[in-house]
Parts: structure tokens; sequence; C-alpha cells
């Protein structure tokens, strides 16, 4: 395919995101003319500067041919990226516009959860000050961005109606900080021990897991429980090569909430995950992924129960944050035979007023973006476009150089630019 064709399309992107961008800035919502508008300008900038560096890549030879992934890959992966991302932004603002009373009221109680829950990881000093973007979508997920300090998570529609199904952003949260806090990936990965090879594809939800018990306590065991139940056996017994396997992933839960003395609620949940086993054939073993082994459930209980200690390790600034505020956990321990199901009636009860949390917002300064919370001077203030790793400094690079394919994929995909969720309802673009 010709280059001009992707010319064209490249500034059909360029034109829509800055029409939307003018519109948003004259929008009455406050998140719409603050964050969305902010937002949309550093996308634009970023996928212009990503255009540019790979047409001068290949157009000046800087950049080595690939067998497996040709220009029009190159060029296809950019521009989806970018297109989908504008989506997303085109999405939020209606809602946010348009939406009946129940969805604006729903949107913002799930920015103060999102925002309280990032927080968190700003206050153990794992992540700069950073801002919230909520949105309905089809399923709770998390759209994990480089070009801004934004943890844009969706949301389900039935929020507006069943509290519950607040809970989710909590554990995406999780993947926001795993993906954004620098070094924590490959000190996680290095602590792991490699056996059993297949437990390391679960680490990056395992962290989310345990980052979202830190946040939400003992509701979101019970909750994850119920996420699990709801898929067929297939899924339920299936192991995707990223998720811990469902049949087991409750026992992490588990061992999260004793480990955080949560006793009470463990052990309540613990009998409630087994006697729910039973109504779905209670069974022993899966396949794990990418190969034929045939892996018990007490193997994958073991497994999933022993990253627990190295993932609190990681996260020890942050369970030290909890144990001098108990009281910030959006849900707290059962008494001595209470039903399972209460936290889910105390967390209802809770949402209603809590939590008491001033959500950020993103604004322009210029050629620049920073984090604004109430009247407070911007923080965390960075060029538009940039991503503040490595990537910045090599499309910076004016001089000859030939760059592999094992390094402009890296600058293509910008740091696993994708959607994550907590149900299997996600796909790496790029």
């Amino acid at each position: 395919m010709t280059q001009s064709i992707w010319d064209k399309r490249a500034s059909a992107l360029e034109q829509i995101l800055s029409f939307i961008q003018q519109q948003y800035a004259a929008a009455p919502d406050p998140v719409v003319n603050t964050t969305v508008k902010s937002i949309v300008a550093a996308l634009n900038v970023f996928g212009q500067s990503q255009v540019q560096f790979f047409r001068d890549g290949i157009n000046q030879g800087k950049l080595q041919p690939s067998s497996y992934f040709p220009w029009d890959y190159v060029w296809q992966t950019t521009l989806t990226q970018i297109a989908n991302d504008t989506a997303v932004y085109q999405q939020t603002a209606a809602q946010r516009l348009s939406g009946s009373p129940e969805m604006q009221a729903t949107l913002t109680k799930a920015d103060q959860l999102a925002q309280d829950a990032l927080n968190l990881a700003v206050d153990a000093k794992l992540l700069p000050v950073s801002c919230v973007l909520t949105y309905f979508n089809k399923t709770a997920d998390i759209h994990v961005i480089p070009y801004a300090p934004v943890a844009v998570v969706g949301i389900s529609f039935t929020a507006t109606n069943a509290p519950r199904d607040y809970l989710a952003i909590a554990h995406e949260v999780g993947h926001h900080v795993f993906r954004h806090t620098p070094g924590l990936a490959k000190k996680l990965y290095r602590a792991l021990p490699m056996d059993p090879l297949w437990r390391e594809p679960w680490l990056e939800e395992m962290f989310a897991d345990a980052f979202g018990c830190l946040v939400a306590g003992p509701v979101l065991g019970l909750d994850f429980q119920d996420l699990m139940l709801d898929d067929s056996l297939e899924d339920f017994i299936g192991d995707d090569g990223e998720h811990p396997v469902e049949m087991a992933r409750p026992y992490f839960y588990n061992k999260m909430l004793q480990e955080l003395g949560f006793t009470e609620a463990a052990n309540a949940l613990a009998e409630r995950w087994e006697a729910a086993l039973l109504t779905r054939n209670d069974p022993q073993y899966f396949v794990a992924a990418g190969s034929d082994e045939l892996v018990s459930r007490a193997e994958a209980k073991e497994a999933l129960e022993t990253a627990v200690p190295i993932l609190l390790d990681a996260l020890k600034d942050v369970l030290a944050l909890r144990q001098q505020t108990p009281a910030a956990y959006w849900s707290q321990d059962l008494a001595p035979g209470e039903s399972p199901e209460l936290l889910y009636d105390r967390f209802d009860q809770w949402v209603q007023q809590n939590p008491q949390v001033t959500v950020a917002q993103l604004e322009e300064f210029g050629d620049d973006i920073g984090v604004v919370i109430g009247a407070s001077q911007p923080q965390n203030i960075r060029r538009k476009g940039t991503v503040q790793t490595w990537i910045d400094g090599l499309k910076s690079l004016t001089a000859s150089y030939q760059l592999p394919p094992t390094a402009w994929t890296e600058i293509l995909s910008a740091g696993n630019w994708n959607v994550k969720g907590p149900d299997g309802d996600n796909g790496t673009k790029g």
C-alpha cells in the first residue's frame, strides 16, 4: 500500500482530534472541559509524534525492516491505536454531556472511587500525583495509556443500580499502578520464582488483585468469587495465559485477606468458595496455557498463596498506610458467624457517602499538561506527547541510526498501550 494513503488517514485523525478538542474546551461539564479536553490534546500530539517517528524512520532507512511486521502493519497498528483512544474519549464526553442524571451521578462516584484507589499508590510514593477518568463500558477495564498521567477506567453500565459493580475499579487501578510505577514490574518478575512456569504470566493480574484488596478490603474477595462463578465451565477451568485460573483465583484473595487481618471474612469466604466449587462440578485440574501440562487445583492454590508475601513485600509502603488508617478500606471484617453477603450490603451503604476525596483534573498549560487538585498549583507537569520513558529520548534523536525490529516494535506498542479487564475480556494492541 502506498505511503500517501496512510498520510491521509493520519491527517484525518489529527483533524478530528483537533476539532473535538475545541468542542470539549467549551463544554459545560467540568470534567470534559478539563481532563477530557487535555487528554485529547495529549493524544493528538503523541499520535503525531508516533506518525512522524515511523514516517522518518522508514523513509530515511533508520528502521530495519521486519519480515514479521511489514510497514503497512506498522501504520495500521499506529492509527488503530489512536482511533481507538479517540473513540473512548468521545464516548466518555458523550456520556457526561448527554447521559441521564443517574449516569452522571454514577460517573461522579466512580471518579471518586478511582481517585481514592489511585491516591493510595500516590501517597505510598509509587506514583507521582495523577488523576482519573471513568466511563461506561460493556465491562470493567483499564485503558492503559502512555501519554498522560491518567488512569482511564471503564465501569459497567449496571453500576447505576448495582453499587457492587463499582468494586472492579480497585483492581483496574492496580493495573495502572503496575504499568506506571518505575521498576516495579522488573522487581516483581525477579522476585517471583520461575517454578511453576505457568504462574509467571499471571503476575500482573495477581498484582492488581493484591492492590485491589489493599484498597477495598474483603468485599473485593466476595465480588471476585461472583465474577468467577458467572462464567462458562470452559472459562472456569481454562488457563488463558494471563489471568489466574478461575477455579483457583479466590484462594489468592483469601490468603491476602488473612495476611491483612480480615480473618473472619477470609474464613467465611473460603467456606463459601468450597461450597461454590461443588456447584461447578468440583474441578480438580486444568491444562496450563501453551502446554499439555495437567495442573491440579491444589497446586494452583499453593502457587497463588505463595505469591502473596512477594506481592505484599512490593506493596509494603501501601500496606503501612493501610495499617495506619484501617478505616480507609472500602469494607471491614465480618463478625464471627456473619454471612459474607453482608459485605455487599455494607458496601452499598458505605459508598453512598464515601470516599471523601477531591478528584484531580488534567489541564493544559501551553505545550505542557499537568495535574491540578482543587485550587492547587499544577503538579506532575510534562510536555504534551511525551511518555517520560526512554522512548522519548530515542524518538528525539536526529543522528543516523538503524534500529532493529526488537527496538522499534517497543516504540510501536509504547509500553503495551492496551486495554485490560479482570475477567478475561482484554487484548493487547500492537
